[in-house]
């Protein structure tokens, strides 16, 4: 059960309650996040495209090798990590009883499975954990997990990531906030810290994007449409306006191409570049159904 929880999530970063996630909702220290809102995604219409595609393609599988209902239990997946690399997942749902037994079976068939209490949390900690055929990415072989937040399950490799994700607030520091776009029906968001991946800015092939220093996005519903944002800061104004360049570029040779799909066509004629001196923003409004037939695409 919980390899398919954490393979999931994983899943849909490769591709956060209601309102979204806002800075304040982040350790100081995040070097990335990503947010996704099912229970928004079901009563808007935007949301319901993409919902139904999830439904297809991920949940149906799900249901039938765990049990475990998304379209019941499932309202939210918010996961994050810290520069030294420890990542927390916060599945947040009306998660049944029964599954929680299924998820604490599995734990114990899997693993040397032990309970403890910490800062007020009850947790289980599940040593030995084998995760190698599951191949969501985890290097640990331990594992915490709480029930202890209202409405939520936490996830994290280290006994600290659990407690940040108990936590209502994360703590403060006089660190720098990592980027995060939001918006009024926002159905995902990500954001990622450059300097904090690998050996930093230099871990980017580009050499124009290892000058970019944060990177957000947001997906959402405005008004019927599917609302696309994406920010981009960097230290160096001339830095925005060569990867502003670079972008206009690419579209303009898509456009020159005779291949080019009709939805895909669509989505880059829809896209604003727009560049000041703190970074670039990339935005479009397409409707629901281009944006499914790229994705089936």
């Amino acid at each position: 059960m919980i390899r398919h929880l954490v393979a999931l999530s994983l899943a849909l970063f490769a591709l956060p309650a209601v309102a979204g996630i806002e800075d304040a909702d982040l350790p100081p220290d995040t070097a990335w996040y990503f947010h996704v809102d099912f229970e928004a995604m079901r009563s808007t219409s935007v949301g319901q495209k993409l919902y139904g595609w999830l439904d297809n393609e991920v949940f149906d599988d799900v249901r039938k090798e765990t049990g475990f209902n998304p379209n019941q239990e499932l309202d939210s997946i918010s996961a994050f990590s810290d520069t030294a690399g420890v990542a927390t997942m916060i599945v947040q749902g009306d998660v049944s009883q029964d599954t929680r037994d299924k998820i604490l079976a599995a734990l114990q068939a899997g693993g040397d499975l032990s309970t403890g209490k910490a800062s007020g949390f009850e947790y289980y900690e599940v040593q030995n954990v084998d995760l190698d055929d599951a191949e969501i990415g985890i290097q640990s072989d331990t594992l915490f997990m709480s029930f202890d937040r209202r409405s939520a399950i936490v996830v994290s490799s280290t006994l600290d990531g659990m407690e940040r994700g108990l936590e209502a607030r994360p703590r403060k520091s006089n660190g720098k906030a990592l980027l995060v776009l939001a918006a009024d029906k926002s159905l995902m968001q990500a954001g990622v810290d450059t300097m904090a991946l690998g050996d930093g800015a230099a871990s980017w092939n580009s050499g124009l994007l290892r000058e970019a220093r944060q990177v957000a996005f947001v997906l959402a519903d405005t008004n019927g449409d599917a609302d696309i944002q994406v920010r981009v800061t960097a230290d160096d104004p001339r830095t925005t306006n060569s990867l502003a360049a670079v972008v206009r570029g690419l579209i303009g040779l898509q456009a020159l191409s005779g291949d080019v799909d009709p939805n895909v066509s669509t989505l880059l004629s829809s896209l604003d570049i727009s560049a000041d001196s703190a970074g670039l923003t990339l935005a479009l409004r397409v409707s629901p159904d281009v944006l499914t037939d790229i994705i089936n695409d």
